[in-house]
């Protein structure tokens, strides 16, 4: 107990110790502390180039263009038919994913 860097009671001394596994697994990622295990992008040149295209937005400013997800679903559309990919829409969950995963 004199080991753990908080005063903490017996009780939870012996869950940390029973679960230290767990514990150890997990990142060191102060802001989420949890695992962050996200699967592999089905088109990860479409995702690089929608973020360059976000950072071109991003650096005109927010009060000259307001950046919306009606905004973030139009713009990977108008990418995807330069690249040719079928099977793509931009929903409203690809953009949640997508701002997830560049921590925007």
């Amino acid at each position: 107990m004199r080991q753990l860097p908080v005063p903490v009671t017996k009780r939870s001394a012996r869950k940390i110790t029973r679960d230290v596994a767990f514990y150890r697994a997990m990142p060191n990622n102060p802001r989420t502390l949890s695992r962050s295990n996200r699967r592999t992008a089905k088109w990860p040149e479409l995702d690089a180039r929608v973020y360059e295209w976000y950072l071109a937005i991003f650096a005109l400013g927010h009060r000259r263009i307001p950046i919306t997800n009606a905004l973030l679903q139009e713009g990977p559309t108008m990418i995807v038919t330069r690249f040719c990919i079928t099977g793509f829409s931009a929903s409203f969950g690809w953009v949640r994913g997508f701002l997830k995963k560049f921590d925007i």
